[in-house]
């Protein structure tokens, strides 16, 4: 046995037979997974331990072994959708891994990058060449193994059966298989591998079947089990006796089967146990299947990560679809070699492929069909079939085992829904659909039942549609699509089938007219139209559909009108989603659709008004938001289940007083900042869970937070509060805060003849802005220390002199405060009040655990000294500085007292950027040395002209990667040094 590159080889020397360890002196005759093993001390097959072994290299294995991600993700292949070798640094090495088949598996690494283990990529690699390769690291039959005396043992014979594979295309499946081995050679006992059916998961299971029989010495047993929907214990119980070869028949206590069984696996030490085709989560203990160093490893192939997350699968594989080459590939190899197409057919050929998007199952399939056939019509008819979502019977059927295995009604309702929101093209200028929006949906058609909260009805759906992406029905990532194409066919042929569920789907399609009046059936119950070019629903049109509940032409940006007779049949309508369409005027028929719960016009900006919604009583979404609406519509008093209003956007500037307190069963409220509302109006809104709106003044924003204090808890809410000017910069809607609470006071008496600001307990965002009363952030609430805010913006405030009066006045009130803003503050002279103008005599430490990451300071003309030194402490989580525009500026971090000594330097840690801009005075940065270990970019830009002394140093006492006396503007980013 040769050995390889594998630096814990160096821990050992050449002997007569095999090695010897260095430590201890053993011989050794084993694979390196046995002998790093032995250096680490993990006890168990047959691996005798070093007793001499140093703690350090001791543990410098086991990491290896325990922590092998790094490894993992560089041998599972360069296209992997997930982290791909395309990730590494440029100055890669390419190299090739032979594979078991013959073949090559081309890599490209970076030579020198180091992972967890210890090793460099390439290192790794050539060790899994090594230890996958025919009789390379690992021995194979007839070779010997130590004992646990050390000695050596004859092999023993692998029970199990080899099984007929098809052949296989893509470095992803040789990627598959190598990180899959590469788990069994380092101990993992429980692997999962999931993916949609279809796309492979057995045919992997069934490769990795057979090289482990090829190799004895690793697992002595290799058992196959297929496991089916539905499968009871007692048959998977049976179904294991007839692998490992015990009758239980004789045997009905499933409890006493499971310890025959756990028995008979242990007496068989090293036994694997392959579980193909798991629905269902299995215990292992009521089967009776030890797992462990004495025990079984399972690996085990599912359509569901749930399966894999509830068996405890310590490492799990999602398999992928191919890409389009490799689909196109695998075609040829199925169609046959010896089959040749012209040069058009050829053209038509990939075009069906792609179509099948990449799942192995489809292309055999259509492969299959088409094998021998050259007749251009043909394949323009197969083409013609996929890209009307027609599959066979077949695929039909194999991909449909999923949606059954749902149960869940509901579950199957929302499966069935997303395929409303999927486009036949996938374009540019199609949008995935937002979850939010999903559920929202969900929500309107009633497949999520209303709850007691908004909160409940959103936790509800995400977790449906959660577990629809965990069971591979939807993607979690595949932008734009929803859904795999194939998968979206099924489920409308499933529509198709179902009278309860029937649907037109012609999303996408580019259509310039509505589809022909004699295909809108009366058994359709919804009708998906969005993302096309229809100009004009004329009087031609008026389907009889009774039973029709969800209509979607939003996205029809050229749909300019519909006719009143549309809607004279569709009494039985829910949803109307004609968002983003460019109508200028809803039909008044809409105001006979009596069971109507979701009206949706947004961004309609050619819509300027509404019928009178009067008799729509079942109402409960209203979303007119960004739409050309200028009034508030007609009847809308009357809509008393309404619980979503959306008028954010629009140009409506008066209400008629009294129409909110009517609207009692409002959870969602969206305002223009033109419709200003009393506190009291919007305090009876005691169900309200999202707001956004503006405020008149002060006194009513603090009754409406008085009112609404245990019930704003858990919300959503953006509040402007004060008068709206033209000229006014509100970040209302833009806010840059990205958080879900947030309060804007512009213009506000707060500090006047005592007045306050009140706000919710766990506000998020507070920005404060030309609210020249204020002359410190002790005008905010003097109450409540505000443990939630973590973004604080103060603007134009003239009368503000200082933040707080202390320190411990600011850490104490603002304990998670992580952005800090000040901006054009003429008066402004210091963070903090006359305490710290002159240093005290012993610094504050005070809250050394606060969480401010981002200052900044623009063009405050009155502010000398920045941060006093004392304050310094309480600034280890601070990252970035950004100072600028402050005419008046002399020092950035402020000196002591003459009389004090300069003994200690100055410490910010996480500190990465620092900026200073146009500072006409500056005189210094500080006056001690600052150990700054993680700055990245420095930027003087406009200082003083003089030669600035620059204090950032690293722990080791290196100056920061600039040398000292720098010229007046310089910009340095360390990480190009």
């Amino acid at each position: 046995m040769g050995r390889g590159n594998d630096p814990f080889w160096k821990y050992a020397s050449k002997s007569n037979p095999g090695f010897k360890c260095n430590y201890c002196g053993g011989s050794y005759a084993g694979s390196i997974t046995r002998f790093k093993r032995h250096l680490a001390k993990i006890e168990g097959q047959g691996v005798n331990v070093c007793p001499a072994v140093p703690k350090d290299v001791q543990q410098e294995v086991y990491q290896a072994i325990v922590d092998p991600q790094s490894y993992c993700q560089g041998i599972r292949g360069p296209n992997r959708k997930r982290k791909t070798m395309s990730s590494l640094p440029n100055n890669n090495a390419a190299f090739t891994i032979p594979t078991s088949s013959g073949g090559q598996y081309n890599v490209a690494v970076a030579e020198n990058q180091v992972t967890d283990a210890g090793m460099t990529l390439r290192e790794l690699l050539q060790t899994a060449e090594q230890e996958i390769g025919e009789g390379i690291a690992l021995p194979g039959v007839g070779s010997e193994m130590e004992n646990n005396a050390g000695g050596l043992v004859p092999p023993v014979n692998t029970l199990g059966d080899t099984l007929l594979t098809r052949e296989v295309v893509g470095e992803n499946f040789e990627g598959d298989i190598k990180y899959i081995w590469y788990l069994l050679m380092n101990d993992f006992l429980r692997i999962g591998i999931y993916g949609m059916g279809g796309v492979g998961k057995t045919e992997l299971a069934k490769h990795l079947n057979n090289k482990l029989l090829q190799d004895p010495n690793k697992f002595h047993h290799v058992y196959w089990v297929n496991v089916s929907p539905n499968c009871s214990i007692h048959k998977l119980q049976n179904s294991i006796a007839k692998a490992v070869g015990i009758n239980l028949s004789s045997e009905d206590d499933e409890n006493k089967r499971a310890a025959r069984l756990s028995k008979e696996l242990t007496q068989n030490k090293r036994s694997i146990l392959i579980f193909d085709d798991v629905w269902d989560y299995i215990s292992l203990q009521d089967v009776g299947i030890p797992i462990g160093m004495n025990g079984c490893t399972l690996i085990l192939t599912t359509r569901s990560f749930e399966v894999c997350r509830q068996t405890n699968c310590q490492k799990t594989l999602k398999m992928e679809t191919l890409s389009k080459e490799e689909g196109w590939c695998l075609f040829e190899k199925e169609v046959g070699d010896e089959m040749t197409l012209s040069n058009d057919v050829e053209k038509i050929a990939k075009s069906v492929v792609s179509e099948l998007e990449g799942l192995p199952l489809g292309i055999r399939t259509m492969a299959r069909y088409m094998r021998g056939v050259v007749n251009i019509q043909q394949w323009r008819n197969a083409l013609k079939g996929l890209t009307q979502r027609q599959v066979s019977e077949e695929i039909f059927r194999k991909l449909k085992l999923s949606y059954d295995y749902l149960k869940d009604p509901a579950l199957q309702q929302c499966f069935l829904y997303c395929a409303l929101f999927e486009v036949a093209k996938k374009d540019e200028h199609y949008r995935k659909i937002h979850k939010e929006d999903l559920i929202q949906h969900l929500i309107d058609e009633g497949i999520i039942k209303r709850m007691n909260s908004r909160r409940e009805e959103f936790d509800e759906g995400h977790t449906m549609l959660n577990i629809l992406e965990n069971v591979c029905l939807l993607n979690s990532n595949g932008y734009p699509s929803l859904m795999h194409g194939l998968i979206r066919s099924m489920t409308l042929q499933i529509m198709k089938e179902s009278s309860g569920v029937r649907a037109m789907i012609e999303s996408g399609k580019g259509l310039k007219k509505l589809p022909e009046e004699g295909i809108w059936t009366g058994d359709l119950v919804r009708v998906s139209l969005h993302h096309n070019s229809i100009e004009e629903i004329a009087s031609n049109h008026s389907p009889r559909c009774p039973n029709l509940s969800t209509l979607l032409l939003h996205d029809n940006l050229e749909l300019r009108r519909i006719v009143d007779s549309f809607f004279k049949h569709l009494h039985g309508l829910k949803v109307l989603d004609l968002s983003n369409t460019g109508i200028q005027n809803l039909p008044n028929s809409v105001t006979t659709l009596v069971n109507l719960a979701s009206l949706v016009v947004h961004g309609c900006e050619e819509l300027t008004r509404v019928p009178s919604l009067a008799n729509l009583r079942e109402l409960k979404r209203l979303d007119l938001g960004f739409s050309g609406v200028e009034e508030v519509p007609d009847g809308l008093e009357f809509l008393s289940k309404l619980m979503y209003l959306d008028l954010c956007g629009t140009s409506v500037k008066e209400r008629r007083p009294g129409i909110l307190p009517k609207l009692s069963h409002l959870q969602f409220l969206k305002l223009p900042l033109a419709l200003a509302v009393e506190g009291e109006e919007v305090a009876s809104l005691s169900k309200v869970e999202t707001l956004y709106c503006r405020f008149h003044d002060l006194v009513g924003f603090n009754r409406f937070v008085e009112s609404m204090e245990e019930l704003m808890i858990g919300s959503e809410f953006e509040l402007l509060i004060g008068p709206l000017s033209q000229d006014m910069d509100v970040p209302m809607f833009l806010s840059s805060f990205n958080v879900d609470k947030s309060v804007v006071a512009y213009d506000c008496s707060i500090g006047k003849d005592g007045n306050f600001l009140n706000f919710p307990a766990d506000l998020q965002g507070l920005e404060i802005v030309e609210c020249n009363d204020a002359q410190s952030l002790h005008c905010v609430h003097p109450f409540r220390y505000a443990t939630q805010l973590e973004h604080v913006s103060i603007r134009k405030c003239n009368g503000m002199e200082c933040l707080f009066l202390s320190p411990e006045d600011g850490w104490r009130i603002f304990p998670r405060l992580k952005f800090l803003s000040l901006h054009s503050l003429e008066n402004f002279r210091f963070l903090f009040g006359g305490k710290v103008a002159v240093a005290p005599s012993l610094p504050y430490h005070g809250n050394s655990s606060n969480q401010l990451r981002t200052f900044e300071i623009i063009n405050c003309p009155t502010i000398k000294k920045l941060f006093p030194p004392c304050l310094l402490p309480n600034l280890q989580n601070l990252e970035e500085i950004n100072v600028r525009d402050c005419s008046s500026m002399e020092e950035i971090i402020g000196a002591e007292r003459q009389e004090e000594e300069e003994t200690m330097d100055f410490s910010l840690p996480k500190l990465w950027n620092f900026k200073l801009r146009n500072l006409p005075q500056l005189k210094s940065i500080c006056a001690r040395k600052l150990i700054c270990e993680s700055l990245r970019t420095i930027s003087l830009i406009d200082c003083p002209g003089q030669m600035l002394d620059v204090p950032f140093f690293y722990p080791s006492g290196h100056r920061v990667g600039i040398s000292r006396n720098q010229p007046l503007n310089y910009s340095v980013d360390l990480t190009e040094i």
